[in-house]
């Protein structure tokens, strides 16, 4: 099995945050062709180029610029590492979460979930988004603390995996004003107005496929659409209704520039916070995931 030198990637990430191989080179007491000669050997390593020249300057690559994310989330972790083994109880008082989001989930959940964070002093947030098995990578490499998601692990499958369910919220269909009218005979009057739904990947949308086969409606699906937050704009463009969880939509009926149609309980999304086992687990996550699940649980049952 192949090894990363972290040497190599090292001294890349000090490439990149001192701006260029003679500043670097200086600061890690190597000559200028020494350093290019192990940047070259992680790039043939990565059968990668990390960096592409411009004007006699470097430049980051793509591929350059997704090493230097995950370098930084390696080099930070390690200082963590370092401090946590030389004084476990600055476990305590850790000052950051990393948290991984399923691309597409609601932009607003995800800001929920952070958000009590912002009004803490000195903490400070990590987000990023991506696939669930790139997320659970990461979360397995101690890259992330914490995966928001709508949909749970097999924990038969992988142990040391854990699922939090925090919140289990109501569906609703939802327009602009001008889709008031739908409300008379509904759901009778999804077959006369463009709709738009998640796709099929979604559990929501299953159960929704099922729910209008046992009510025999035919809608007008105008649009499929995976990531929630587009979902949210297509309906905010009056030119359809939607199906959305109501909790990505909540400000927007709160200050009318959308009207529910119709709540439908008994489509329920529920998401997820995914942890994996920790020696020395983060503080902060299991505040976050308490503090969340009191807002949207307890007032749900």
């Amino acid at each position: 099995m192949e090894r990363l030198n972290y040497h190599h990637l090292y001294y890349f990430w000090v490439v990149t945050a001192e701006g260029g191989i003679n500043r670097a080179a200086a600061k890690l007491r190597l000559s200028p062709s020494a350093l290019s000669s192990q940047i070259k050997s992680l790039e043939d390593f990565f059968k990668q180029p990390l960096f592409e020249r411009k004007a006699q300057r470097l430049h980051l690559s793509e591929s350059g610029r997704v090493a230097l994310e995950y370098a930084k989330s390696i080099f930070s972790t390690g200082d963590e590492l370092l401090e946590v083994m030389r004084n476990p109880t600055a476990l305590e008082s850790r000052r950051m979460i990393r948290v991984g989001a399923l691309a597409g989930l609601s932009k607003n959940l995800q800001f929920l979930f952070a958000s009590p964070c912002l009004k803490k002093s000195g903490v400070s947030i990590v987000a990023t988004q991506g696939s669930l098995s790139l997320l659970l990578r990461q979360l397995e490499n101690h890259l992330l603390d914490v995966v928001i998601s709508n949909m749970s692990v097999r924990t038969d499958q992988q142990r040391h995996l854990f699922n939090h369910t925090m919140a289990e919220v109501p569906s609703v269909i939802v327009g602009t004003r001008k889709w008031l009218e739908t409300r008379k005979g509904f759901p009778k009057s999804l077959e006369t107005c463009p709709l738009f739904v998640p796709t099929h990947e979604s559990k929501l949308r299953a159960d929704f496929d099922l729910y209008l086969q046992e009510q025999g409606i035919r809608p007008i699906i105008k649009a499929e659409i995976e990531d929630i937050a587009l979902l949210r704009y297509f309906a905010l463009s009056g030119d359809g209704v939607a199906l959305l969880p109501e909790i990505a939509v909540e400000r927007d009926i709160k200050e009318k520039r959308l009207w529910v149609i119709r709540s439908v309980p008994e489509l329920r999304e529920t998401f997820f916070a995914i942890t994996a086992e920790r020696k020395f687990a983060n503080p902060l996550v299991r505040e976050m995931v308490t503090r969340f699940k009191d807002r949207y649980l307890k007032s749900e049952g």
